[in-house]
């Protein structure tokens, strides 16, 4: 499966109804699997640096507060 994550596809956006943009009927969010196996509901209001970032793996941004 290949789906798009960035700063112009947040999860859960109600105005992109790409088939391959993260999306989930939960209100408050998304679910994602992370790498050390913990699950996480992630916002559609998420910073778009941030949510990039946490989509990107040994890219050597910080995740951060922004």
């Amino acid at each position: 499966m290949l789906a798009h994550g960035s700063q112009t596809h947040l999860p859960n956006d109600p105005d992109l109804w790409d088939a391959d943009v993260f999306y989930s009927t939960h209100p408050q969010g998304a679910n994602f699997l992370l790498g050390d196996g913990s699950v996480r509901s992630i916002s559609g209001s998420i910073n778009g640096l941030v949510y990039e970032n946490l989509l990107s793996r040994n890219d050597g941004n910080p995740i951060g507060d922004y």
